[in-house]
C-alpha cells in the first residue's frame, strides 16, 4: 500500500505541504511490562513534543518469508514519520528516507471511491467522534484491516489549550453524574499537565482501504468501522474530491 496522492491539476494548484520522512521502528507494546510501557509512552510523548505538527503512518505490507525450501506470504506493517520541516529525531531507531512513494489518482469511482493509475479502488475512512477515553493501544486491532493508518497531529498553543479544556471542565461541571465526575476530574488533571509545562495536541485519524472490487471494499470499511465502534470512535467515509 503506497500513500495516495492527486494529479497535478495545473502550475498554479495548491500543493499539500510537503513532509520529511523518517522509517521508524515499531515496539511490541501489548507484550511488554507496565514498566517498559511507561517508558515507551514517555518517548512518544517526546516523538510528539519534538516534531509538533506532522503524522505517524502504518503501512501494510505483503511479502515472502523463506525457510529452506519453503515459502510463505507474510504480513509485515512499516512505521513512518512525517515532519514539516527536517529535524534530528533520535526516537525508536529513526532514519531518513526522504520520501515516499505514492500511488496515482486516476479519478474517482464513486460517491466516496478513487480510482487508482494500477487500476486499484481506494476508499478513505475519517474517525470524527471519539470517546473521552481510549484504552493503550487500540489502534494495534486496526492494523491488520486497514491498508494504511495515519495519525495526523498537531500541538495546540498552551494559552489556546488551557482555555479548551478550562471550557469543557466547565460544560461538565454541573452535573451530578459519575461519569460526567470523572470526566471533570480527568480535565482538571489535564489542566495541570498543561500548566506543568505538558502539551495538548489536535489529532485526525484515517483509514485507507485498497481492494480490486466493490464488494470487498464495501465489507472492509463495514470492518473498520465496526471495530472503531466497538472503542466508541464514529467513522465516515467523506465523498471523494474529484
Amino acid at each position: 500500500m503506497k500513500v495516495l496522492t492527486k494529479p497535478k491539476r495545473t502550475p498554479k494548484a495548491k500543493q499539500r505541504p510537503r513532509f520529511t520522512w523518517y522509517q521508524l521502528s515499531g515496539a511490541p507494546f501489548l507484550i511488554l511490562g507496565d514498566a517498559d510501557r511507561d517508558l515507551l509512552l514517555r518517548d512518544f510523548a517526546s516523538l510528539l513534543a519534538t516534531v509538533k505538527h506532522g503524522v505517524l503512518l502504518v503501512r501494510k505490507r505483503l511479502d515472502k518469508f523463506v525457510y529452506r525450501d519453503y515459502a510463505f506470504d507474510v504480513t509485515y506493517y512499516d512505521f513512518y514519520l512525517g515532519a514539516k520541516k527536517v529535524i534530528e529525531v533520535s526516537f525508536f531507531s529513526a532514519r531518513s528516507v526522504g520520501s515516499l512513494d505514492r500511488s496515482r489518482v486516476k479519478g474517482s469511482a464513486g460517491i466516496k471511491t478513487l480510482l487508482l493509475e494500477d487500476g486499484m479502488y481506494a476508499r478513505v475512512i475519517h474517525a470524527h467522534s471519539y470517546p473521552e477515553a481510549l484504552p493503550e493501544a487500540f489502534l494495534y486491532s486496526l492494523f491488520p484491516l486497514a491498508d494504511e493508518i495515519a495519525l495526523i497531529f498537531k500541538n495546540v498553543p498552551r494559552h489556546t489549550a488551557i482555555r479548551v479544556v478550562e471550557g469543557a471542565r466547565k460544560r461538565k461541571a454541573p452535573s451530578e453524574e459519575i461519569e460526567q465526575q470523572y470526566a471533570v476530574s480527568m480535565l482538571e488533571e489535564l489542566a495541570q499537565g498543561i500548566l506543568a509545562d505538558g502539551e495538548l495536541f489536535e489529532v485526525h485519524l484515517t483509514f485507507t482501504l485498497v481492494d480490486r472490487d466493490f464488494k470487498s471494499l464495501n465489507e472492509r470499511e463495514k470492518q473498520v468501522r465496526v471495530q472503531l465502534k466497538s472503542f466508541g470512535i464514529d467513522a465516515e467515509a467523506p465523498p471523494a474530491p474529484f
